[in-house]
């Protein structure tokens, strides 16, 4: 009975004690957990923000260097292609001056002989203008880019002198136009016919035009007009079939 007594005093006790520890808060260890993976997730977003804040930055600063490596770049390349333009232009002008005066005195000869008609003058005073602007020019060393331009214009429309020397013929001289194209000639090859009838020697058909291409257009002249390569003297040959052909003599056959 006596063990019996202490067995139930025993069970009673005990549920006590863990009613008592039943009263108090166990602490949420779940909470805690998920708090600390927040505040590193937290931790982890910020660092990330400031690397990639970084990255932005170095980029951005990187952009700016190439940037301007090329802006610079670009203008070491623009001033190195003034510089070599300028140089070409003074080693041109250096070699090319005397055969611009010697041009002006020809074109100055061809208007004193007075020759030339209205239309032909006319082309002649504008390219004198340019020619003895530009030499003027060079001489005092106040060569502008216009000067540059308008010289480089008149050298690259030499052609359309000759064009215009042709046209020039059709009106004042049609019969002589018709007789050099029955015998086969080009408009080319007529137009340089028109200038050794005005009184350009072949040498100085070249110089003017800058081009040896004159002598190739000449031997076929030649062939098509029936001259041997040495017969006569071209230049006198043209002057005197217009002059013949304008005073409506026949006009004979060169000899072979």
């Amino acid at each position: 009975m006596r063990r019996f007594i202490i067995i139930l005093a025993s069970v009673f006790l005990l549920a006590g004690c863990t009613k008592q520890e039943d009263t108090h808060p166990r602490p949420d260890i779940s909470m805690e957990a998920d708090s600390a993976a927040y505040i590193e997730m937290l931790e982890k977003e910020i660092t990330e923000k400031v690397m990639e804040k970084e990255r932005n930055t170095r980029s951005m600063m990187l952009t700016v260097i190439i940037l301007t490596i090329i802006v610079a770049s670009v203008a070491v390349d623009k001033i190195a292609i003034a510089k070599r333009k300028t140089e070409i232009r003074n080693k041109w002008l250096k070699r090319d001056i005397e055969k611009l005066e010697k041009e002006k005195e020809m074109l100055s000869g061809m208007k004193e002989e007075g020759v030339l008609n209205d239309e032909m003058k006319t082309l002649l005073e504008e390219r004198l203008n340019v020619l003895n602007g530009f030499i003027t020019a060079h001489i005092s060393g106040n060569c502008s880019e216009k000067a540059y331009d308008e010289l480089e214009r008149l050298m690259s429309d030499r052609n359309s002198f000759i064009e215009s020397t042709r046209m020039s013929f059709i009106i004042g001289h049609p019969r002589f136009l018709i007789y050099l194209k029955e015998k086969g000639l080009t408009d080319l090859e007529i137009g340089y016919c028109c200038l050794n009838a005005i009184g350009l020697r072949g040498k100085e058909i070249v110089a003017y035009l800058n081009s040896r291409s004159y002598y190739n257009a000449s031997s076929a002249i030649r062939k098509k007009l029936g001259l041997n390569e040495h017969d006569t003297n071209i230049n006198l040959y043209i002057q005197k079939l217009l002059k013949e052909i304008d005073e409506e003599v026949p006009v004979k056959s060169p000899q072979i």
